[in-house]
């Protein structure tokens, strides 16, 4: 599906190019080629895909031109593509999708979450993958004039609204119903709007941080206990003052899997290389990653290394 920058919504307005800079967060890491068959032909570009999540500087201090505000969705297909619009747009979403952002000939990839706030810079194409019908807020916007430096205020493209979420979704609505009867002072809650975004967005990195130095605390304590029989993800989760769902939840966000796969990985990848770098007996090595009994042992590397300590000690 091919849509326009602006996707099925209550309101919709155009605008001209905005004076606004772009910042790329990130760095490449390989280049490739897409083919686009659309209206207008056969189109080919290479883009290079960028790791680190991109922030943009937009100089909130100073007052926007206010396009449109809105309350749109996407999923109307699982795939929707939306072609490069002249205008920032701030969008609130109400449910997990995930989206691949094009800007010239850079590109990433945003897992955007329930409650997640999204800013789309100018002239970038996006492709949802949407798996439900999703709707969200959005708010459409330019600055006009030449700004300072100072006025500048850098901000990731996504991060979660938090405990903010309810008060976004009560000035969205404002907005949107003030739009029709009172349109200076729609203005004038869309830029207190956008300016609570530095607030909630220096929230989001701090809540970051703190959720980072759990997951260091978590693979060290892994590391120095691998030996203990007893190292559980719940007793990992009860250490760290956590539940074992949330803890879990952390460890997918971090490290892409659950705790308990922290813990077998680091298990197995251990007694592979004791196996296969010492010549300590096979059942001190069960031993040293906190599984004692040789039988067990045995079935665990299998299942972890499809061999058995036996096979993998014999490939040394």
């Amino acid at each position: 599906m091919v849509a326009t920058g602006t996707p099925h919504s209550k309101h919709h307005a155009c605008a001209d190019i905005p004076i606004a800079q772009v910042i790329n967060g990130g760095y490449y890491t390989k280049v490739q080629t897409l083919t686009c068959i659309g209206v207008i032909g056969i189109v080919s570009w290479s883009y290079m895909e960028t790791i680190e999540q991109p922030r943009w500087s937009l100089p909130l201090s100073l007052e926007p031109e206010v396009l449109a505000v809105g309350y749109s969705f996407v999923g109307i297909e699982r795939v929707e593509t939306y072609r490069p619009a002249p205008m920032w747009q701030l969008t609130l979403f109400e449910g997990p999708t995930s989206l691949d952002l094009r800007q010239g000939r850079q590109r990433w990839r945003l897992a955007i979450r329930p409650q997640d706030i999204l800013i789309i810079p100018p002239n970038s194409v996006r492709v949802y993958t949407t798996e439900r019908r999703l709707e969200h807020y959005y708010l459409e916007f330019r600055y006009r004039l030449e700004y300072p430096e100072s006025a500048v205020i850098e901000l990731p493209a996504v991060f979660p609204s938090g405990p903010s979420a309810a008060i976004m979704h009560r000035d969205f609505a404002a907005c949107m119903d003030l739009r029709e009867t009172d349109r200076y002072e729609s203005d004038l809650l869309a830029r207190l709007l956008l300016w609570r975004l530095v607030r909630i967005a220096r929230t989001a990195d701090a809540g970051q941080q703190d959720r980072a130095h759990i997951i260091e605390e978590v693979q060290k304590r892994i590391r120095e206990n691998t030996a203990d029989a007893s190292l559980t993800p719940e007793s990992l989760a009860a250490a760290v003052g956590y539940s074992r769902r949330r803890l879990d939840q952390l460890c997918v966000e971090f490290l892409g899997k659950p705790v308990s796969a922290c813990i077998r990985d680091r298990r197995a990848q251990l007694a592979e290389d004791l196996l296969r770098q010492s010549a300590l007996p096979i059942h001190l090595i069960g031993a040293q990653v906190g599984i004692p009994d040789r039988h067990a042992f045995n079935k665990f590397m299998r299942r972890n290394r499809d061999k058995s300590p036996t096979a993998i000690r014999a490939r040394k």
